[in-house]
């Protein structure tokens, strides 16, 4: 977090804030004041926290920041998203600097970048609180980018939505017994026999994306925000036994049986739709369903010509000759809450004729791209922030 700040002051932000919602979970919010700071301000929206990395899967140290002769940067968090951090404050000092030079007029409306703990584990420490708070409606944002994807050919990747994310607990119930007998319709029997029709469902889905990856498909547009993924990520249905048997009573039949599932619900998908076959999954006695987490309703940002917003960002890349292609994003990063609150949030990575490799081994960005993100974001930001067309 000191460096974080530390550089924010170094190219010339000095209005901050830091606050937290728990221990060891620090927020850092800068701020650009606008000539009108009644008008609608411009957030952008990023995350500090990454994902665990084991170093002996790596080609170089993912903890190091290793550049290579060819101009590749390789560590941790390099696409998800330190890189994008930066970018949001090289590009916001340029623009300062830009302006005290009197190159450029000062934009019209506030800017503010905030910088988030706990993206990777669900945002209850972060983004969720924060978009609830007092601090956070004193902000008055009209607009907010948050992180995207690199991208592997020369356009570049907006995201103005993600999948609905659902954690399903399947729950199956009976009889016990000896290990030796038939025990009808036992926990786990019933169990399996969900997941068979989930499993058959998941390849479902899955065929339509691999259809599409070939050349004989009409539907080449669809990509992995476009179709529901299912993953049985826990299993869990055993009797307490020796230690020898790693604590299962082997010949004993569970009375209970319990599976953990991932979903993915793109929004032109009904959730109503997945709920029923979950219901017609566990219709027989015995079996039940419940959630540990589940999206409420899906929520898209705006991406009709109309929109003030998204023509700005439009004007923008077309000004600069650079084709954007509009996705749904296939996890679930903080624009959720963003868009949850009422506010549109478009994900945006400004790195391109890149593969992409967030949470992957030999994570990088090159420099090249790097810098090219600053320069494109350093015209974007400015567009929004003095976009007049948002009367807000």
């Amino acid at each position: 977090m000191q460096f974080l700040l530390n550089y924010a002051k170094e190219v010339g932000i000095e209005d901050y804030k830091v606050f937290s919602y728990a221990d060891n979970q620090p927020i850092l919010l800068l701020t650009w004041k606008g000539t009108d700071p009644s008008l609608k301000s411009i957030l952008l929206n990023g995350h500090y926290d990454v994902v665990p990395a084991d170093p002996t899967k790596w080609e170089y140290d993912p903890w190091a920041g290793t550049r290579t002769p060819n101009g590749n940067i390789y560590g941790r968090g390099a696409q998800d998203m330190k890189s994008v951090l930066m970018q949001y404050l090289e590009a916001v000092g340029r623009l300062m600097q830009a302006v005290k030079a009197g190159k450029l007029s000062a934009p019209k409306r506030t800017i503010h970048i905030s910088i988030l703990p706990d993206e990777e584990t669900g945002g209850m420490f972060g983004a969720g609180p924060f978009v609830k708070s007092e601090t956070f409606k004193g902000l008055n944002v009209g607009v907010t980018l948050d992180e995207g994807l690199a991208s592997p050919t020369d356009s570049y990747s907006i995201f103005y939505g993600e999948r609905a994310a659902w954690f399903v607990k399947i729950k199956a119930e009976g009889p016990t017994g000896h290990g030796s007998r038939f025990i009808p319709r036992a926990a786990i029997e019933k169990l399996s026999s969900v997941l068979q029709k989930a499993h058959a469902f998941r390849a479902e889905q899955e065929a339509k994306l691999n259809e599409c990856d070939s050349h004989s498909c009409n539907h080449s547009h669809i990509k992995l925000g476009d179709v529901v993924t299912l993953n049985v990520t826990a299993l869990r249905s055993y009797v307490p036994g020796p230690d020898n048997f790693d604590g299962f009573a082997v010949n004993c039949i569970p009375t209970e049986a319990i599976a953990a599932m991932d979903v993915r619900i793109p929004p032109h998908i009904p959730l109503k739709d997945m709920e029923d076959l979950l219901k017609q999954w566990t219709s027989e006695e015995g079996l039940s369903y419940s959630f540990y987490y589940k999206t409420p309703e899906h929520i898209i940002s705006n991406t009709n010509q109309d929109d003030p917003w998204w023509s700005t960002i439009q004007s923008v890349f077309e000004g600069l000759a650079i084709p954007i292609k509009t996705e749904i994003f296939s996890a679930s990063p903080d624009a959720r809450y963003y868009r949850s609150a009422g506010v549109p949030c478009y994900g945006f990575t400004p790195i391109r004729r890149t593969p992409i490799l967030l949470h992957d081994v030999n994570e990088f960005v090159n420099e090249r791209e790097l810098l090219e993100g600053v320069s494109v974001y350093q015209q974007l930001i400015y567009q929004l922030a003095n976009n007049c067309k948002a009367k807000l």
